[in-house]
């Protein structure tokens, strides 16, 4: 998996490498230049979804908040990987020839906590908005966004396809959550009326007297009369 790790991260680092291109991942990878956007799909989801969109908008917020937290007390110090740009006591980095257009990062490397963040928010609203075709546009910005940390040299590919993973499943997990807490509270908004109660309505009274079960009924009970009445003369 190294020499893979190795083969990808070249291709990215060093293949495709240019100075028109590393202004443009140095932009995808910052959160600041990624944030109009974000708020701008934030006051949409308000907009459009009223209280539910800020439901939304809080729960993605928890997501990154969980996702962000994990990642960077529990995975990465239990992994303990190290970064291709980690400068090691030799004074030489962890990968010689890795390029650093945006200088190194610190800190342990797997996953990548912008793959994990991006990919779970992504799966998010993907799913708690039904695969809503805009949504799928999130899934774009968060490969985009770990791509360049790969050509930044700060990630290994390997450390971007575990964050994506992770991040995949911990938003499924949490669109889960939503769904079945947004479900609890229709329900008692709106409560399932019982058998008996439905039965009771206008509409259930009509609902029994027309139903075809109710007149086999009332035939069956209707030739047992006449049977009785023919049994006393």
């Amino acid at each position: 998996m190294h020499d893979s790790d190795l083969s990808i991260l070249w291709f990215f680092n060093r293949t495709i490498a240019s100075e028109t291109l590393d202004p443009i991942m140095v932009g995808l990878t910052s959160v600041w230049w990624w944030m109009p956007l974000y708020i701008l799909g934030a006051a949409y989801l308000i907009w459009k979804y009223k209280w539910r969109g800020v439901r939304l908008v809080l729960g993605a917020l928890l997501v990154v908040l969980f996702t962000d937290q994990l990642t960077q007390l529990v995975i990465k110090p239990l992994f303990g990987r190290l970064r291709p740009c980690e400068m090691l006591a030799t004074g030489q980095h962890a990968v010689s020839w890795i390029r650093l257009p945006d200088g190194p990062r610190l800190g342990f490397g797997f996953p990548s906590s912008h793959a994990i963040n991006n990919f779970a928010v992504a799966t998010f609203f993907a799913t708690v908005l039904n695969h809503n075709r805009y949504a799928r546009f999130l899934f774009i910005a968060a490969l985009l966004i770990s791509i360049s940390r790969v050509y930044l040299g700060l990630h290994y590919p390997s450390d971007i396809i575990g964050g994506a993973v992770m991040g995949i499943l911990i938003g499924m997990g949490f669109a889960g959550l939503i769904e079945y807490l947004e479900e609890r509270m229709n329900r008692k908004k709106h409560p399932v009326p019982t058998a008996a109660e439905i039965a009771a309505s206008p509409a259930g009274k009509r609902q029994i007297q027309n139903s075809p079960w109710n007149k086999v009924a009332e035939a069956t009970d209707g030739s047992e009369t006449n049977e009785i009445e023919t049994e006393k003369l």
